[in-house]
């Protein structure tokens, strides 16, 4: 099975199919992929200098698919209001019962520091959400509003 992610682009929108041996790999595979499509940068050479930061994050939906557009959504948030970019991430804890997800993971973020998103997103969509495991891995797909 691979692991990464693939970014497809829309008219007014920005997709990513993510793959991963797990669904905490799935989250991972988010956080990157959000950061390299606002940044078109890789984690280490936008680092240089720099000192990340390490932040909690604990999130719960009603299932795995909506706990992935909370957590994009918390990505985003953390750069309009923080003015952080979440680089890479650490899932500490998922678990996931008949009607409830929870995440618990640290964050790894670095400033903007005068280099704003290249892309920036509004928002994570329900907009043909999928999170499914497959005889590889597990596989899920997410909708962008740009």
């Amino acid at each position: 099975m691979k692991s990464g992610f693939v970014a497809k682009s829309h008219t007014a929108d920005c997709s990513f199919e993510l793959y991963g041996q797990s669904p905490a790999e799935i989250f991972v595979q988010a956080a990157r992929a959000i950061f390299h499509e606002m940044t078109e940068s890789d984690p280490e050479t936008f680092a240089r200098g720099q000192q990340p930061t390490y932040e909690e994050v604990q999130l719960h939906a009603r299932s795995l698919a909506w706990l992935l557009v909370d957590w994009l959504n918390e990505i985003i948030y953390r750069y309009e209001t923080h003015g952080t970019y979440v680089v890479d991430a650490q899932v500490e804890e998922l678990h996931v019962g008949d009607d409830e997800a929870r995440l618990r993971a640290q964050l790894v973020c670095l400033p903007v520091n005068g280099r704003p998103a290249q892309l920036q997103f509004k928002a994570a969509t329900y907009h043909d959400l999928r999170f499914e495991r497959t005889p590889d891995g597990w596989v899920a797909e997410v909708v962008l509003d740009v």
